[in-house]
């Protein structure tokens, strides 16, 4: 589940598991505002907007990216083809590019004005579960199902010093702060660390008790606030 604007409403977008379609619901209300999109062959694994809003870029099983208009409610024609599954995407603050983490082990990032591929980030030996760039656009975080971390420079795509290490099983969701000082990684080891990026050392363990049966996950990190 994700959150953003767009010009509708302030909505989240729910993905069921086996559900093959995109609904948008208005978080006010509880109404359906949009859907479902429909055009997946696979379940939905993870969405996002564009920055202008009215574009969601969508990924399931079937190994590409989806542009929606949901202005027309349409798919925009052109996708991109990954050759591998992903299971995250983010997109950069000015729009201008878009990361896939795949389960090639993978980060690959495309030019959304021509689907190119600009790059690939290559270094975790396990499938890559979730990115998400810091928000001065320059720097990628990843975790991965090999139980690290990594941080990238998004305009290269090489590894800004090793992997990550502390978590005892995968790890499932990654934030910035605000001020990209910090990262939190969530693992399903039920643990939150929160690591300095320049140290490259944790600050901070947290401990948590709840377990996600479906394994869709939210972290969120702020100077004075950590929600999961």
């Amino acid at each position: 589940m994700k959150s953003a604007h767009h010009p509708f409403h302030l909505v989240e977008i729910f993905l069921p598991l086996n559900d093959k379609t995109i609904r948008i619901w208005n978080t006010s209300t509880g109404d359906a505002v949009l859907g479902p999109l429909e055009g997946h062959t696979y379940r939905v694994y993870s969405v996002t907007f564009m920055p202008e809003g009215h574009i969601l870029i969508s990924v399931s099983g079937h190994r590409s990216i989806r542009f929606w208009d949901l202005l027309t409610r349409q798919p925009i024609r052109q996708e991109i083809e990954t050759g591998s599954e992903v299971y995250s995407l983010a997109v950069s603050l000015d729009g201008m590019t878009i990361a896939a983490a795949c389960y090639d082990c993978t980060i690959k990032i495309y030019s959304t004005a021509t689907r190119a591929l600009l790059r690939q980030c290559k270094g975790h030996s396990g499938n890559v579960l979730t990115i998400v760039f810091s928000s001065n656009g320059r720097c990628l975080a990843s975790v991965s199902a090999d139980r690290t971390a990594r941080i990238w420079d998004a305009s290269t795509g090489h590894a800004m010093g090793g992997p990550l290490r502390g978590h005892t099983s995968y790890i499932h969701s990654i934030a910035f702060s605000p001020n990209g000082q910090y990262i939190a990684s969530g693992s399903e080891d039920r643990t939150i660390l929160i690591w300095d990026v320049e140290t490259r050392e944790t600050v901070e363990l947290r401990l948590i008790c709840l377990r996600n049966s479906n394994k869709r996950n939210v972290l969120l990190l702020s100077s004075s606030l950590l929600v999961s």
